[in-house]
């Protein structure tokens, strides 16, 4: 088991402020000692617990077939992939008949790939110069604009919006496509 200890916080802590407190080198660990309302489970998977979206990092094809029906069972709607693949794919079986939309790590990891990208061309694009607020506003442009790639790209290729499936496709897709143009660009087509 990868997946060895958890945490939930009642009042849905931030990430702000957990990124705070994590920054101020304190474990999450420490911060459930501080916060009662927040409670840190060592050596367990939080895949019982009641939530509306979960974010799991963990190992791939670590979440399985069993696991998901706990996800489903409580009432999670959306799975945001931390990692990439933690499901295996019977687990993706079950998360598409309940309907619950899973957003593939290749589009919620796009932010980080931009936010590189970004730091990496600072001096062309006078990135130095810029507020947190001017980089928070590019990067929020940059995963709006994965996000509807993703959809127009599954809608192109008949996956209905409303679909739990389509964003999962549609990232596919729309990468596939990045790569076919970019190879087409070059000359390799």
């Amino acid at each position: 088991m990868c997946c060895k200890w958890f945490w939930k916080d009642r009042n849905a802590c931030s990430g702000k402020a957990c990124c705070c407190w994590c920054s101020s080198h304190y474990s999450i660990g420490d911060y459930s000692k501080t916060y009662a309302r927040s409670k840190y489970y060592d050596e367990a998977k939080p895949w019982n617990e009641r939530c509306d979206v979960a974010i799991p990092c963990v190992s791939q094809n670590e979440i399985d077939q069993t696991d998901d029906k706990n996800f489903v069972s409580p009432g999670c709607r959306i799975l945001v992939e931390g990692s990439n693949m933690p499901y295996t794919p019977e687990a993706v079986d079950i998360l598409k008949q309940a309907n619950v939309i899973i957003a593939p790590a290749m589009a919620a990891g796009a932010g980080g790939v931009v936010a590189g990208e970004i730091e990496l061309n600072h001096e062309c694009n006078n990135v130095m110069h810029w507020s947190p607020e001017d980089f928070e506003s590019k990067l929020q442009e940059a995963m709006k604009q994965t996000f509807n790639r993703a959809l127009k790209a599954a809608n192109d290729f008949g996956y209905q919006k409303e679909s739990p499936e389509a964003l999962l496709h549609g990232a596919v897709i729309s990468a596939l496509l990045a790569i076919a143009q970019a190879m087409t660009d070059q000359g390799c087509v």
